[in-house]
This record gives C-alpha cells, structure tokens and sequence, in this order.
C-alpha cells in the first residue's frame, strides 16, 4: 500500500480560467502527496526535475462516475519525459520522493499540435535545458517575453516528437491487485508467477491469461518495465549499480545491465554520466 503523508484536491485549484496563451506554474512538491482526481479545461504539459513522475488517467469527464477500476491506467514517466494531459482528461497523481515540479498550460491553439490522448513524450537535450533552466530560477510564471517564447520552442520541440504508451497498466481484478501492489512497494520480489498464483489462490494458467487480457503484456514484461522505471529513478542517486541490481532482484549487475540495455539502448553507467547533474 502506497503511504500518502499530504493530500491536494489539485495543484491549481485556485486557478479555473483557461489561459489565453502559454502558462506556466511550478510547485516543489513534498513526499508522499497524493493528488486527487480532477481534470483542466486546458491541455497541460507536466514535468519534474527528477525520480519518477505517475499520473492516474481515470476516464473522460463523462464516464467518471462509472468508469471501472480495471480501465483505469497509469502514465509513469522518468524524470527525461514530458507527460501531456489534453483538456478535459480526468487524472489524479502520486509522488514517493519530494520533487520539484512545473506545468505549462496550454490552450487550444497550441494544443492542436500535440497528441489528441494522454501519453509520455520524451524530452531533447534542448527541451530538458529549457525546464532545468525554469525550474533553477524558481519561476512561478513567465518573467519575461523570452521566457514565453522558449517556452513555445520548447512545445514545437515536443509536438515532433513520437507520443509514447509506455505506461504501466493498472488493474483492479482482485487476483492482480495484490501482485501489483507489492511489486509497486518491492520491485525486487523475484516470486515466480506460479508462486504468485498460489498466493492469491488461482491456478497459473488461469493468471496468465489475466495478465495477459488486464495488461496487454505477459507478467515478465509488466515486471521488467516497472524496474526499468525505478532503475532510471535510482541512478539518480549515488548507488552503485550492484547495488540496484540487488535492490531490482537481480542476482548479479550483469542481468541487471542486460535488462536496462534492452530497455533503453544503452547501458546503466553511460545513461547516469549522460543525464547526470
């Protein structure tokens, strides 16, 4: 079960009007806050300046109220991607570690040229100097002309770049949810899904297909993303790489090293000295 410290019925609820043109916001966020389901009148770019971000979609305005758990999804993003809510998406978030995070709001004559759904869009070299730089100057808003317009660079960059589904599906199906659940607290858990399946009383076959059907992937590959995700959040920090292999579950750094290479191209130690600092 996630730990929830502070809770917020939005970051902007004191703030209702559409805006005319680009705006920005930034809040340093403390750890464990969970924010509760709502939804803009404006398409909203979300960034963070490190770790993971999670975004909860809980369905369009209309089926809010009887929208299933199961359909529900989560958008989880490293801190190197952008996540993009167009207006009037229902979402609800959570974060673990403090952040410091920031939104640009976008009105519709901007939001035209980013994707029509929700989705994760990776940032450039150049989008990510962009919000490191409004997130070092502690901006609470666009100070000057120049900022609104590396701003604009900043979605044109964004809006030519592939939007990415590489979110990890939630469920609510009462054989899932508990797997889930404790993975989420304890990515290393290496039970075996048979072992799973004996925990929460199903056959493994039978939890196989639930995977399958309730995620659109195997159980292998739902375990592989969400440690790819927490790996990318603990370099960040100063641990070695054995040691987040042990922590991910692996016995040794090179599965480790093999898994991340598959994910990202790239290895552990040259992603942490190419987004270092």
């Amino acid at each position: 079960m996630k730990k929830i410290e502070h809770y917020s019925d939005s970051l902007l609820s004191d703030w209702t009007t559409p805006p005319s043109r680009l705006h920005f916001q930034s809040q340093k966020i403390n750890a464990h806050t969970e924010i509760a389901p709502h939804e803009h009148a404006w398409g909203q770019l979300n960034f963070i300046d490190k770790g993971v971000m999670e975004v909860e979609l809980t369905g369009n305005q209309a089926e809010t109220m009887e929208i299933e758990v199961h359909r529900q999804n989560k958008l989880i993003s490293p801190w190197q991607y952008s996540i993009w809510l167009p207006a009037h998406v229902h979402h609800a978030s959570y974060n673990k570690p403090a952040i410091n995070y920031c939104s640009i709001a976008v009105p519709a004559q901007e939001a035209h040229k980013l994707p029509e759904r929700a989705c994760i869009i990776e940032l450039t070299e150049v989008a990510q100097a962009i919000i490191k730089d409004f997130i070092q100057r502690n901006l609470s808003g666009f100070e000057s002309e120049l900022d609104y317009k590396m701003a604009e660079v900043l979605v044109e960059l964004l809006s030519r770049q592939p939007p990415l589904d590489n979110f990890i599906p939630a469920s609510g199906d009462k054989y899932l949810l508990p797997i889930i659940n404790e993975l989420q607290d304890n990515p290393g858990d290496n039970r075996t899904l048979k072992e799973w399946a004996e925990t929460v009383y199903i056959s493994d076959r039978s939890l196989t297909r639930r995977f399958q059907n309730e995620m659109g992937m195997s159980f292998r590959d739902w375990r592989m993303r969400l440690r790819f995700i927490r790996a990318v959040n603990l370099l960040k920090t100063d641990t070695s790489i054995q040691d987040i292999a042990l922590t991910l579950g692996y016995s040794t750094s090179s599965a480790f090293i093999w898994m991340f290479n598959k994910i990202s191209g790239t290895t552990p130690e040259s992603y942490r000295k190419h987004h270092s600092g």
